[in-house]
């Protein structure tokens, strides 16, 4: 398990696990302690988990608002929510622009994927669900949700400088 500081990078708290372990075991444990490690090295104000389905469960969201952290976390796209989802009509989709490294939408004014960018090779539409108890409009909160994935560069970062290339995982 790998807990990073969003905006820095910042490795703040990397357990092992012994054998093959499923993702979210003891991930609330591990979430709680570095709850707690952040609080107490000094950050004050609101704290948000952002994190990838593997941890999508009832006491990992309990563990979040135990500790007053808000929560963004991909879920686990299970026949029950396959099921919601389709039954949301047609006209109710909302596209959901992504941004370049620019900070500019990856798409034209017109709302088409931007000539020479990946998306206009492959456009392909598909969907996630999330489960959060933040406050703001889809749009923000899912550009705000996929920063999860920003732990991937950490990694590896982790890995070509030697620092976890000898881990089995």
């Amino acid at each position: 398990m790998l807990a990073t500081r969003v905006d820095t990078g910042e490795v703040l708290q990397s357990p092992l696990r012994g054998g093959s372990a499923f993702t979210a075991r003891g991930a609330a444990g591990f979430l709680a302690e570095t709850f707690s490690r952040v609080r107490a090295a000094g950050a004050r104000g609101l704290l948000t988990l952002r994190a990838e389905s593997g941890v999508d469960s009832r006491v990992v969201l309990t563990a979040c608002r135990r500790a007053g952290v808000r929560f963004s976390v991909t879920a686990r796209l299970v026949k029950a929510i396959q099921r919601a989802i389709a039954t949301i009509p047609e006209a109710a989709w909302v596209p959901i622009p992504y941004w370049s490294s620019s900070g500019t939408f990856d798409e034209d004014e017109k709302g088409q994927p931007t000539p020479g960018r990946q998306r206009a090779l492959f456009a392909e539409f598909s969907y996630h669900a999330l489960v959060t108890d933040r406050e703001g409009s889809t749009v923000e909160l899912e550009a705000d949700h996929r920063r999860h994935a920003e732990v991937e560069a950490v990694i590896l970062d982790l890995r070509e400088g030697a620092v976890l290339v000898h881990l089995p995982s």
